[in-house]
């Protein structure tokens, strides 16, 4: 699934990407931190648990943690993302 980064939180490594199905998935990044609000990124976005993203704007493999997908409110993952 392909998602667009919405909002970064890099005081804790959390992001927040809206997906190509108008989701919102929230995720923490494991390693240097190698996205940019706006990046689009690729894996598997609606599974919760650890996995590697591509980051297709910078063409990199990210390790990260799925925390929540299927968000379709974007209040609701903000308030994940800055907490």
């Amino acid at each position: 699934m392909d998602g667009r980064v919405f909002m970064i939180n890099p005081d804790n490594n959390m992001v927040a990407a809206r997906t190509n199905k108008g989701e919102y998935t929230v995720f923490q990044v494991l390693d240097r931190f190698l996205l940019e609000a706006g990046d689009l990124i690729s894996g598997k976005l609606e599974a919760e648990g650890k996995t590697k993203i591509v980051n297709l704007t910078k063409r990199v493999l990210i390790p990260v943690i799925i925390k929540a997908t299927n968000q379709v409110v974007a209040y609701k993952t903000k308030q994940m993302v800055l907490s």
